[in-house]
C-alpha cells in the first residue's frame, strides 16, 4: 500500500552545492542517525512506489515517486552515515514556494526532517499541498476511496459473517468491502466448490477449503488476511506446496479477478488431488445459523477452568495436580501437530536467528521482500503479535549484524555475530556459509524440515511457583539483558512463563492448556498480573461473550488469554490463611479444599492405628490453634512399621508443632495427650538459676526415646470414647 512522506532539508543540513548535486541525480537522502528515528524510517519504511513531498526550509520543491532500495553511492560527496535512494519527479515547481497554511507533522513550515503522512489526514494532505501547489490530486496519484464500511450491501461478506473473529476483521482499515466482497464470489464461484468458514484468529479469520459439517478443523486451501497493511488471499504452502502465493488485492477489480483464477485454474488438479476441494458450505452451517458464536467457542468440548486447590500441609495437593495434568493435559506416544510444533521451535528465537534459518533455507541470495514472506518470518510475526514495522524489523536484524568491510551497508552500530551481506541489488546472503555457527544453524534447519518427531510424552502445561519476589517481569514479560561476544550488554524484552503458554495454546484451539501454579497465595497477586487480572476471567477470554484484549506495556502489542488455557493453582493455608487471599483473585477462581483423607492410612502398624492417631492429633490442633493448621495424610502414608513412625514424627511432626505453637510447650503436650513425647526438664530453673527468678520459664525437651514405646502412641488417644471417632468411621469407612 502506498505511502506519503515529508522530506526537508534546511540550508544548514545540506549546503546549495550538495542539493544541487541530489537534484542532479534524482537522490533523496537523509543520514541514518537522524533524531527521533527519521533516519531509521527513511531506511526500513519507505517502499518503491511511495509518494515524497520535497521542501527546503519551509518552501515547497517538488512532489515525487520513490523508484528504488537504499543504494550504495560510491563517491558521494556526503560524509559518512547519510543514505540515498532514487526517484522519478511527479511534479516539479519552477522554484521554490513558500507554504503558506496550517502547521502538521507533514508540512514543510514544521521543523521535522523525514515526516509520514497519516493516512487519516490524507483528505487535508490533498487540499492544502497537491490542489493548492502542484494542481493535482489523490486520483491523479493513483489512489482511490476506500467504499464505505456497510456489510449489508455486499451479499458474499454477509454470507460469510458468522463469527466475531470475522467481524473483527472487517473493521480492519485495509478491509475494502467491495474488493473483498468481489474476491469471496470468485473463489466461489470456482469449479473446486471450496467450503469457507473461520477460525477464531483475526489474522486468518476466513479460510476456504475443505471442511466437513461434523469436523472441528478443516483442510485448507488457502486465507484472506491482511498482511503489512494490505489485504491478501494467502496460499500456503502445505499438502507437498513448495511455496505460498500471496494475491494482494487492489482496487482493480479485474486484475484480482484474473490473478485469483489464475492460480484456481492452473493449481486445480492439486487441491482435487489433496482433497481440498469443497461442498460449498458456508461458515453460518457448522454454527447452525447462530452468528454470536466463533468457530472455537462451538467445538471446545471443554470451558476455561480457574481453579484453586487449597488445604492444610501434605493433604495431596500437588498429588492431585500431577494426577490431573497427567489424565488432561498429557498425551503418550504421539507426534505434535505440525504448526504448533513449528510455532514452539520459533518462538523463542530471536529475528537474527529466524532471518539465519532463512537465509540458509533459501539457499541463495533474498531480497527483504522475500525474507518477510517467508513461512518463518510470517509466523513469528503471529507469534509476537507483530502487524507493523515488519519490514523494518528485518532490515534492523540485517544491518545490525552486517560484516563490518560491507560496501553496501552503512550503519553504525554492529553487532556480532557479523555474518550478513548486501549486494548491489539489494539482496542478502550469509558470507560464510561454512563458519561453525553455520553449522549450528544448518542442524536447527534440518530438524525443522523434519518435522514433529514421535514423542514419548507431550506435555500441554506449564508448572510456576510464586513466591514474594516473583513478578510481573517472569510471569507476563520483561526486560532481560544480553551480552554479546564483546561483552556489550543490550536489553531485549522477553515473554514470561504465562505469555509463552497463551501462544501455545492459541496456535493449538483443539486442545486444552494448563498453567499450574504451586503456592499461588505466597506471591504478590497484584505485582505478579499486572493489568492483566481482569483477562484471565472466564468470560473476558479471547473469544467468549465479553473479551478482552489489553496492550502490554514492554512490548507494546496486544495480548488476550485464549479459551483453552486452563489456570490451576494450590495454596497451603497453614502458610496464609484464605481470608487474606486478594480479594481481585479469589472471585475469579473457583475453589477446592482438600482435607486429611484418614482413609488412605493404615489401622495397624504394629498395633498403632494411625487413622485414629492422626484424627486425635488434628482435632486437637483444631481447637487450640484453627482448623488450617491440621496435619496431612501424606507425612504417614509411607510408614509400615514403628522405626518408620518414629521417623516422621521427630523429623516432621514435632517441627511442624513447634512452628505452629511457638514452642508453646504446654499447647504440644496437650496435643500428645501428656504422653510423654514433650517432658518438663526437672530442676533446670534450680540448677541454672537457683532462687533467683521464680517466674522463669519452665523448659521443655523431645524425648526422643519416648517414641520407641508403642503405648505412647496408642495414650494419644487414651481415655476418649470410640463414639466419638464415629465421624472418622463413617465417612471414611465407606470409601
Amino acid at each position: 500500500m502506498m505511502k506519503i512522506w515529508k522530506l526537508s532539508h534546511g540550508y544548514n543540513d545540506i549546503p546549495k552545492e550538495l542539493s544541487d548535486w541530489l537534484d542532479e541525480h534524482n537522490y533523496l537522502s537523509l543520514h541514518e542517525s537522524t533524531k527521533k528515528s527519521q533516519g531509521q524510517h527513511f531506511i526500513n519504511q519507505v517502499d518503491i512506489g511511495d509518494i515524497v513531498s520535497l521542501s527546503r526550509s519551509g518552501d515547497l520543491k517538488a512532489l515525487v515517486k520513490v523508484t528504488s532500495d537504499i543504494l550504495p553511492i560510491e563517491n558521494a560527496p556526503f560524509t559518512e552515515g547519510w543514505v540515498f535512494r532514487q526517484y522519478e519527479i511527479i511534479h516539479e515547481l519552477p522554484s521554490l514556494k513558500p507554504y503558506h497554511g496550517d502547521k502538521k507533522g507533514w508540512t514543510p513550515n514544521y521543523n521535522g526532517t523525514f515526516f509520514k503522512v497519516p493516512k487519516g489526514e490524507w483528505q487535508e494532505f490533498e487540499e492544502w499541498i497537491l490542489k493548492k501547489y502542484y494542481d493535482c490530486s489523490l486520483k491523479d496519484l493513483g489512489v482511490t476511496q476506500i467504499d464505505s464500511k456497510n456489510s449489508s450491501q455486499f451479499q458474499w461478506v454477509e454470507k460469510c459473517r458468522a463469527t466475531q473473529a470475522f467481524d473483527n476483521f472487517l473493521k480492519k482499515k485495509a478491509v475494502n468491502f467491495t474488493v473483498l466482497d468481489d474476491a469471496i464470489r470468485v473463489i466461489s464461484q470456482s469449479n473446486l466448490n471450496f467450503d469457507f468458514y473461520h477460525v477464531d484468529h483475526v489474522e486468518s479469520a476466513l479460510r476456504f477449503g475443505n471442511r466437513q459439517l461434523d469436523s472441528t478443523r478443516g483442510k485448507v486451501a488457502g486465507q484472506f488476511e491482511v498482511y503489512k497493511g494490505r489485504l491478501i488471499v494467502w496460499f500456503p504452502e502445505r499438502y507437498g506446496r513448495e511455496e505460498g502465493v500471496a494475491i494482494e488485492l487492489t482496487d482493480d477489480l479485474e486484475s484480482n479477478e484474473a490473478q485469483l483464477n489464475a492460480e484456481l485454474v492452473s493449481n486445480e488438479a492439486f487441491f482435487k488431488e489433496n482433497d481440498l476441494a469443497g461442498n460449498k458450505h458456508l461458515p453460518r452451517d457448522y454454527n447452525n445459523g447462530d452468528p454470536t458464536n466463533s468457530d472455537l467457542a462451538t467445538h471446545m468440548t471443554t470451558t476455561p477452568t480457574n481453579l484453586i486447590y487449597y488445604g492444610p500441609p501434605g493433604t495431596g495437593k500437588t498429588f492431585t495436580l500431577q494426577k490431573i495434568l497427567k489424565e488432561q493435559y498429557t498425551e503418550n506416544s504421539t507426534s505434535e501437530e505440525l504448526g504448533v510444533w513449528l510455532n514452539n521451535k520459533l518462538s523463542d528465537l530471536s529475528w537474527f536467528e529466524i532471518i539465519t534459518l532463512i537465509l540458509l533455507d533459501a539457499d541463495n541470495d533474498l531480497s527483504v521482500s522475500d525474507i518477510v514472506n517467508h513461512e518463518y518470518f510470517i509466523k513469528k510475526l503471529a507469534l509476537n503479535g507483530r502487524t507493523a514495522n515488519i519490514r523494518q524489523t528485518a532490515w534492523a536484524a540485517l544491518q545490525t549484524h552486517a560484516i563490518q568491510d560491507s560496501n553496501t551497508v552503512k550503519y553504525a552500530k554492529r553487532i556480532e555475530p557479523l555474518i550478513f551481506d548486501k549486494n548491489t541489488d539489494s539482496k542478502w546472503t550469509i558470507v560464510d556459509k561454512e563458519h561453525e555457527l553455520i553449522v549450528g544453524f544448518r542442524e536447527q534447519l534440518n530438524e525443522l524440515k523434519a518435522g514433529p518427531p514421535v514423542e514419548e510424552e507431550i506435555k500441554r502445561f506449564e508448572f510456576v511457583t510464586f513466591h514474594q519476589s516473583y513478578g510481573y517481569e517472569e510471569f507476563i514479560e520483561g526486560l532481560r539483558p544480553v551480552t554479546n561476544d564483546d561483552g556489550y550488554i543490550s536489553y531485549v524484552v522477553k515473554p514470561g512463563i504465562l505469555k509463552r503458554l497463551c501462544k501455545r495454546a492459541e496456535a493449538d484451539p483443539s486442545h486444552q492448556y494448563a498453567l499450574v501454579i504451586d503456592e499461588i497465595n505466597r506471591g504478590n497477586i497484584s505485582k505478579i498480573f499486572g493489568e492483566l487480572i481482569s483477562l484471565i476471567e472466564i468470560d473476558k477470554r479471547a473469544g467468549e461473550e465479553h473479551s478482552l484484549t489489553v496492550t502490554l506495556p514492554y512490548s507494546n502489542l496486544p495480548f488476550s488469554v485464549p479459551s483453552n488455557l486452563d489456570i490451576i493453582g494450590t495454596m497451603n493455608t497453614a502458610d496464609r490463611s484464605l481470608t487474606h487471599i486478594d480479594i481481585a483473585l479469589r472471585r475469579r477462581f473457583e475453589f477446592i479444599e482438600l482435607r486429611t483423607d484418614y482413609s488412605l492410612l493404615k489401622d495397624n502398624v504394629d498395633g498403632i492405628n494411625l487413622r485414629k492417631l492422626l484424627f486425635t492429633i488434628n482435632k486437637r490442633i483444631e481447637l487450640l490453634l484453627d482448623r488450617e493448621h491440621i496435619i496431612g495424610h501424606a507425612l504417614l502414608m509411607k510408614v509400615s512399621n514403628l522405626a518408620d513412625l518414629k521417623q516422621v514424627f521427630i523429623t516432621n511432626i514435632m517441627p511442624l508443632l513447634e512452628e505452629y505453637f511457638f514452642e508453646d510447650w504446654d499447647k504440644i503436650k496437650q496435643v500428645f495427650n501428656g504422653n510423654g513425647f514433650v517432658s518438663e526438664l526437672k530442676d533446670a530453673h534450680t540448677t541454672w538459676l537457683g532462687d533467683s527468678d521464680e517466674y522463669a520459664a519452665k523448659s521443655y525437651f523431645v524425648d526422643s526415646k519416648a517414641f520407641d514405646e508403642i503405648e505412647n502412641y496408642t495414650a494419644v488417644s487414651q481415655g476418649i470414647d470410640d463414639k466419638n471417632f464415629v465421624e472418622l468411621f463413617s465417612e471414611q469407612e465407606q470409601n
